[in-house]
């Protein structure tokens, strides 16, 4: 069991595995790094097929946040394959001004990015999806096209859902050459699309604080 989770299960010959241990493939959470300068945040993670960890370059840990200034602090992880079917919650403070189109991005699979000019985060879910604009307080989307605000209240991605996912990088803060400002706190990825209850439960020990 991660620390810090709170689900709880059988025991014995009818436990049921939760979500955190079967289906959690990256959890990557800075709240409780150290002021200062910061190398890695690790993938807490539990399977043995979970993503790598977050190497970070730049970027300053400031009461509880990770701090990208957007000229060249970034993050990144190590090649993974991301699943066909996924959930992604975020707790992120999208900063700056300008439109930028680096955030959370895996590329072919999921792009989430600040859209300043309408004070929107821009999404892309899958290869050949058609991008949807979402409220800037939404914290996690599915490719059921479900988009999640903190209190588990759900509306329908705008955009399309693609059909294709590759093996890649996850780059929070840059592509290329291209970096943008933001306040990073958690990131977890689910390699399923979660039911209400799930999505409840994950809401709630993310934000319980």
């Amino acid at each position: 069991m991660i620390n810090g989770l709170t689900a709880k299960w059988g025991i014995g010959e009818n436990r049921v595995p939760p979500i955190w241990d079967t289906n959690l493939i990256g959890y990557w959470d800075a709240r409780g790094l150290p002021n200062g300068a910061v190398s890695t945040v690790a993938n807490k993670a539990t399977l043995a097929t979970k993503a790598p960890d977050l190497a970070v370059t730049g970027a300053t840990m400031v009461n509880g946040t990770l701090q990208f200034d957007g000229v060249n602090d970034n993050a990144e992880t190590g090649n993974f394959v991301f699943p066909s079917e996924f959930t992604v919650f975020w707790d992120i403070d999208w900063l700056g001004s300008e439109n930028r189109t680096a955030g959370i991005m895996f590329p072919s699979t999921l792009r989430v990015y600040n859209f300043a000019a309408s004070g929107e985060i821009r999404c892309s879910v899958k290869d050949g999806a058609k991008e949807g604009d979402i409220p800037n307080t939404s914290v996690g989307l599915s490719t059921d096209g479900n988009i999640y605000a903190p209190n588990g209240s759900i509306t329908p991605f705008g955009g399309t859902i693609g059909t294709t996912t590759k093996a890649a990088h996850l780059y929070i803060a840059r592509v290329g050459t291209n970096y943008t400002q933001l306040g990073f706190r958690q990131l977890l990825i689910f390699n399923k699309e979660l039911s209400p209850a799930e999505v409840n439960e994950v809401l709630t020990t993310m934000f319980s604080v």
